[in-house]
């Protein structure tokens, strides 16, 4: 029997994924050390793309609350992320120091260093927004 716990709403899902977006968007902000560190050392490429590009979710979605200008600095974004040569690294089993090596090598490469000037500026665009989100989710704690 389903109960309305079961469903999630359309602005919930809005604003899980704008929270998932936005913290992949602030860790590809980050240094290469930091970003496989932020991620807990697990195939840091693909995980940061891949929860990324869940912000093709929040373009032109009715429950969101991002200005056109907004949307189409996410889609630029997304855009260039799918450009990386990083896409194809799923599910890499490796013991934890060489998976450590593959991350940083990833991560140090240099189509990165583009990314992480488009991200820092990103976050920047979407201040308004992130701190809306922020609020949503102090809200829930009752």
């Amino acid at each position: 029997m389903e109960s309305d716990h079961d469903h999630v709403s359309s602005q919930e899902a809005f604003e899980y994924t704008y929270r998932l977006f936005i913290e992949a968007v602030a860790a590809l902000s980050k240094k290469p050390a930091q970003q496989v560190m932020l991620n807990g050392n697990y195939n840091t490429a693909f995980e940061l793309i891949h929860e990324a590009r869940a912000g093709e979710y929040l373009i032109h979605n009715p429950s969101g609350y991002l200005s056109e200008d907004q949307e189409h600095a996410v889609r630029d974004f997304i855009e260039a992320l799918n450009g990386l040569p990083f896409l194809s690294h799923s599910g890499r089993e490796v013991q934890a120091e060489g998976r450590l090596h593959s991350n940083l090598v990833d991560m140090l490469h240099p189509s990165w260093v583009p990314i992480r000037a488009k991200a820092e500026r990103l976050l920047q665009q979407l201040a308004a927004p992130t701190a809306m989100n922020r609020a949503y989710f102090r809200s829930l704690d009752l």
